[in-house]
């Protein structure tokens, strides 16, 4: 028999191969795609049929056998209390028509008109003059009573022997060691270093909330070279009319205990300068009253 010549355009016997095991690959995939697919949307059944089973033998077998057993044991079985169902809604048509009703009466009563907000002039303003009005149990003009607080070396600080000796310059900040408060208490240090302050005969002292321990450290870090005064009460912070933990001030003492000015309210960048200036004028007045007595 003579041999089968193969056409041109017939497919080599290879491809054919080829073609076949692609087909039964993607017939596979398709396969186990399917079979994934039922796997999935079986689940939900398998897992509610799984819990029906686990309630229907908590129901009929454990529950039973505690029971049984708290009876033998002499004690009572806790028992789940009933809950209480909610009633029924009342879908009458009477119902609907009260609903709606309340609903429009609701909607219809006049609103309370809101409040408007005070403008912050008016704020400011107000702020100002409780500034002035409040000054505390110890006014301008005033002596200063004597208080007992604790320095940074946790020593027992009398503030009259303070002001028997010198004049003061008390400032508060409202936490040692944060920015604003140790831009303010280097401020007062390189002024007072610079003997600005101690050539009026004025001394410089920091008053805070804080404990002892906490203005040893920042003291020694800043190299601040005045006392700082721990009031953890407010004790003397009140009595000079401080009105925030978080407002900063500073007062004048004359030596002797007479408050020349309560500053509340002051800036960090600006409050050992403006201290040093109104220090600088009460001698000057003062000089001037000298002087006039003397004529």
């Amino acid at each position: 028999m003579p041999a089968v010549r193969r056409s041109a355009s017939a497919p080599r016997r290879s491809s054919r191969v080829s073609d076949a095991e692609k087909a039964a690959e993607v017939a596979k995939q398709k396969a186990a795609a399917a079979a994934a697919k039922a796997q999935k949307k079986a689940a939900p059944a398998a897992r509610k049929a799984v819990s029906k089973v686990k309630k229907t033998v908590k129901r009929n077998v454990v529950r039973p056998a505690a029971r049984a057993i708290a009876k033998a044991a002499g004690v009572e079985a806790d028992k789940k209390p009933a809950q209480k169902r909610k009633a029924p809604t009342d879908r009458s048509e009477d119902a609907v028509e009260q609903k709606k009703k309340a609903r429009k009466e609701e909607k219809d009563k006049p609103k309370e008109p809101k409040p408007k907000k005070e403008p912050k002039a008016a704020k400011k303003a107000v702020a100002a003059v409780a500034d002035k009005d409040v000054a505390g149990k110890v006014k301008v003009g005033d002596v200063v009573p004597d208080f007992k607080l604790r320095n940074e070396d946790d020593k027992e600080v009398s503030l009259k022997d303070l002001y028997s000796e010198h004049s003061l310059v008390i400032f508060s900040y409202p936490k040692a060691d944060t920015p604003g408060c140790t831009t303010q208490a280097c401020l007062y240090r390189d002024t007072a270093t610079e003997g600005a302050f101690s050539a009026l005969g004025y001394t410089v002292v920091g008053l805070s909330h804080d404990l002892p321990a906490a203005q040893n450290k920042w003291k020694a870090k800043h190299s601040l070279g005045y006392s700082l005064l721990s009031d953890p009460e407010g004790k003397l912070l009140g009595a000079l009319g401080q009105t925030s933990d978080k407002k900063r001030c500073h007062w004048v003492v004359e030596k002797g205990g007479k408050l020349l000015e309560a500053k509340h309210g002051v800036k960090p960048a600006d409050d050992a300068k403006n201290a040093y200036v109104r220090g600088l004028q009460f001698i000057k007045d003062l000089a001037a009253g000298d002087d006039k007595k003397a004529e």
